[in-house]
């Protein structure tokens, strides 16, 4: 048999049948060279791991995903209505009869017996949450989560033998393992709808220590430093949270309530642990350990002596927390809530450091404070006891890096909706100046070392250069782009606000102590930078999905930026000014073609509000005026296919968020259309 050579290996790519191609490969239209277990498109990328292939034979892993969260909710449905005939039944099986039966999902959790419905259980039954005799590690007599063996796993003693009310799911506190493993893979489906900047497979490893035992936290803690830690409750909770909010109307849906009370409290316990500062070498002390085994592992953040066990993650864990909660709120339409946990994301990211990480200035300042006393100064305000110690890793790294971001982007785009100042102020101040680096993808970092990006105010920058790309490399990930759009935003809508006034305030990065000069700056900063992006008729060239919708994102932000710019002047009747945002907002109504119908389900109530922007536009007199006299000439009835765009938008993002049927009516109120 003739060996293959490189010469027929690459020829053979190009009549690779139709559907042969891995995953990931048709995912980015790339070529594939159908190799297995990796192809070599997938090995080149360092991501063999997420070469899959489609071949029908088996299913992917999303697709086993989504089947057994599909699984989940009609396993809840039955125990929440186990009289309702329509519900499957669950065949549950007994713990005890054999090791390697392979039970998973709610039966393995839930082991009683539906023989009939007065069927009783056994009075010897050990009660929930009781450790069996045979049970290895740390007693967890008290907690709902039972005893686990020093793997980490349930041990036989966990699974209740007793009738499960329907209640049980949302009235206690032992929701099953895989009920929230389904929450959180829920999430990172949405990741970018809700916010999230922390690296999945590390948030999985975090979520499992907490959910699945005690005695894995305590040793990732205390064991070994540099070991994945569990997350803190308030972030866990706020996952399962959103995860609950996106699965409405479904069964995943009835703890909502329960993980909203749940992350607001764990908040005020975060809270308290990030003030204490963290002993340099923690060690964990017998009354500790026994104190431990007294608590559920989600309470488990600090010790008896209040040294915390790690307070710079739970830092990180709080901040990303009050993002989620802020989406959340704002997701429903509770406005004042949003403002507040976007207010308290912001201030927590610039107290903890956040916007000066890997500072270019603060790197000089280490380096030379030795040397010159002139230094002392601004060693103080880098070396601040509240401010975060430097990451242990490149993965670390780039989940502050992307956090502080998603907190910009949020704070600016609040800030428009809720017509209130940003947090975040970005001047030549030593204090606020942002010089965090723009974002990568999370997974990019891994490769990275903590020092191998540096920034030097990186937004002032963007403005002065007028959006166009720096020497410095990055800034063109799908969160740079959103945070530079996002930054123009607010900027436009701040210059335009004050112009007439003595001064600007340089909360928009681009205050010049001159309004119409800065005026005239934002606006060739919106031109400059749309045409550093991907055209939009080339939006539909086969782009990944997530692509596509990124770059509809933005330029929506962008489009939007540029009638927040012009908008006070077209509604004084200044006829240029009306001109630009009519175009505008007909080239943000075109972008509503390239969505298709599951788009939705992903896309960020924060950006949903810029269409609200938009749709005013068409609400202009003159405007109205115009489509009036049009209609007059052609005897047609009045048309606004553009405005027609953007309220089916709209419409259809309501039916996910509460929050556009408020903005949709708003639309319906400030323009007269049939």
């Amino acid at each position: 048999m003739a060996q293959t050579t490189p010469e027929s290996a690459s020829s053979s790519q190009s009549t690779l049948a139709r559907g042969k191609a891995c995953l990931r490969c048709r995912k980015r239209k790339m070529r594939c060279d159908g190799a297995k277990p990796a192809c070599g498109q997938c090995v080149k990328a360092h991501k063999p791991d997420a070469c899959q292939y489609d071949d029908g034979k088996g299913k992917t892993r999303t697709q086993a995903l989504r089947e057994k969260i599909a699984r989940l909710e009609e396993e809840i449905a039955h125990l929440r209505d186990p009289e309702n005939p329509a519900a499957p039944s669950i065949i549950l099986h007994d713990p005890h009869a054999s090791s390697s039966s392979g039970t998973s999902g709610i039966g393995r959790s839930f082991a009683h017996t539906r023989h009939s419905s007065g069927a009783s259980t056994s009075s010897s039954s050990p009660p929930l949450g009781s450790p069996s005799s045979s049970s290895v590690g740390l007693s967890t007599a008290g907690s709902p989560y039972g005893s686990f063996d020093a793997m980490g796993s349930p041990s036989p003693g966990f699974v209740p033998t007793r009738t499960v009310s329907p209640a049980m799911l949302h009235s206690q506190d032992d929701v099953p393992h895989e009920i929230l493993q389904g929450l959180l893979e829920i999430v990172i489906l949405h990741r970018d709808q809700c916010g999230l900047a922390m690296h999945v497979e590390r948030l999985r490893s975090s979520l499992s220590m907490v959910t699945m035992g005690l005695s894995n936290a305590v040793n990732s803690y205390f064991g070994d430093q540099q070991a994945q830690r569990p997350c803190h409750p308030v972030l866990s909770n706020a996952i399962y949270l959103w995860a609950s909010f996106l699965s409405r109307p479904g069964p995943l849906s009835f703890n909502e309530q329960m993980f909203l009370s749940r992350t607001q409290s764990a908040l005020v316990d975060a809270l308290n642990v990030s003030q204490h500062q963290p002993q340099s070498s923690p060690r964990i002390l017998q009354q500790d350990i026994s104190r431990a085994a007294t608590l559920s592992p989600p309470s488990f953040a600090h010790t008896t002596q209040g040294s915390t066990i790690a307070s710079a993650p739970v830092v990180v864990d709080t901040i990303q927390a009050a993002v989620l909660l802020s989406r959340y709120f704002f997701a429903i339409a509770r406005l004042h809530e949003a403002s507040y946990y976007s207010n308290a994301a912001a201030s927590l990211a610039i107290q903890s450091g956040l916007h000066q990480i890997n500072s270019s200035l603060a790197i000089a300042v280490s380096q030379q404070r030795q040397q010159s006393p002139a230094f002392a100064g601004l060693s103080a305000v880098y070396s601040s006891a509240l401010r975060l110690p430097p990451p242990q890793d490149g993965v670390e790294l780039g989940e502050r890096i992307n956090l502080f971001w998603q907190v910009f982007v949020l704070d600016r785009l609040l800030s428009v909706a809720l017509q209130r100042s940003p947090t975040i102020v970005d001047d030549d101040s030593v204090e606020t100046k942002i010089d965090t680096p723009w974002p990568e993808d999370v997974g990019e970092y891994e490769q990275m070392s903590t020092d191998s990006v540096q920034g030097d105010r990186t937004l002032q920058t963007f403005f002065l250069q007028q959006g166009q790309p720096s020497g410095t490399p990055g800034g063109f990930s799908a969160l740079a782009l959103r945070a530079k759009a996002s930054a123009l935003y607010g900027a436009a809508t701040h210059v335009s606000t004050n112009l007439g006034l003595r001064r600007t305030d340089p909360t928009s990065s681009s205050g010049s102590g001159n309004p119409a000069q800065d005026f005239q700056n934002v606006e060739t900063t919106i031109a400059r930078f749309v045409s550093t992006l991907l055209p939009i008729h080339q939006l539909g060239a086969g782009l990944p999905d997530e692509d596509r919708r990124s770059y509809v994102v933005t330029h929506t932000l962008a489009h939007a930026a540029y009638i927040q710019l012009h908008l006070r002047f077209a509604r004084e009747g200044d006829v240029p000014s009306i001109e630009k945002c009519v175009r505008s907002a007909r080239g943000a109504a075109q972008l509503v073609r390239h969505l298709l119908d599951s788009d939705y389900d992903y896309l960020d109530p924060t950006f949903g509000a810029c269409w609200s922007v938009v749709a005013s536009v068409f609400g202009l007199e003159k405007v109205r005026a115009a489509v009036s006299w049009q209609s007059q000439q052609t005897g047609k009835p009045e048309q606004q296919p553009e405005l027609d765009l953007i309220v089916l938008a709209m419409t259809r993002l309501s039916s996910r968020f509460p929050i556009m049927e408020l903005l949709v009516t708003k639309v319906f109120e400030g323009t007269s259309f049939s």
